[in-house]
């Protein structure tokens, strides 16, 4: 399992954050970061002092696609730059996996201001980012996501997935956060 480190808008403090936890809770594991192509050359010379880093375009889909390209790992684990990988984040995930047309994405709950739960984010176009797990062949075959906002984009992506035999799982409590 690797990690795909998405930075639409380079933060290094951000990307540094991430990387520190995935060398500390995964010293073995590969990853990367993508970065749109606006990205500053002083900047991105930074950025490449802490991981291999790629431009992309300048959507968050792109960046996913050229991230899910560019791993060097079966399986990839996305997340947004700034967000730390826990220790048991690969067991957690691996409980779930049956073969590699499944795809694992976060559940998520927004709280209203009484801490009860307003809105539960449990469909695969409405879900974070963060923790979206898809093997390197399925992607492959199902194709990339459209430019299109990520919504819509997920949307038409799971589409094509569901007729190409995948599988979507919802994993509740992941806390990859």
């Amino acid at each position: 399992m690797g990690f795909a480190i998405i930075s639409p808008q380079p933060n290094l403090g951000n990307l540094m954050c991430s990387v520190r936890s995935i060398k500390n809770n995964y010293p073995t594991a590969p990853y990367l970061c993508v970065t749109s192509k606006d990205v500053k050359a002083d900047q991105y010379k930074k950025m490449g002092e802490l991981c291999q880093v790629y431009k992309g375009k300048n959507t968050v889909t792109s960046l996913i696609n050229l991230a899910l390209k560019k791993s060097k790992a079966d399986w990839t684990v996305v997340i947004m730059e700034g967000v730390p990988i826990h220790r048991g984040v690969d067991k957690k995930l691996s409980l779930f996996i049956e073969n590699e047309k499944d795809v694992l994405f976060s559940i998520t709950m927004e709280y209203d201001k009484q801490g009860r739960v307003s809105k539960v984010r449990n469909n695969f176009d409405e879900a974070t980012l963060n923790g979206m797990l898809i093997h390197k062949d399925t992607f492959k075959e199902v194709g990339d996501f459209t430019d299109e906002d990520i919504p819509t984009s997920k949307l038409f992506w799971q589409a094509k997935a569901v007729e190409l035999g995948c599988k979507f799982k919802g994993i509740l409590g992941m806390k990859i956060l």
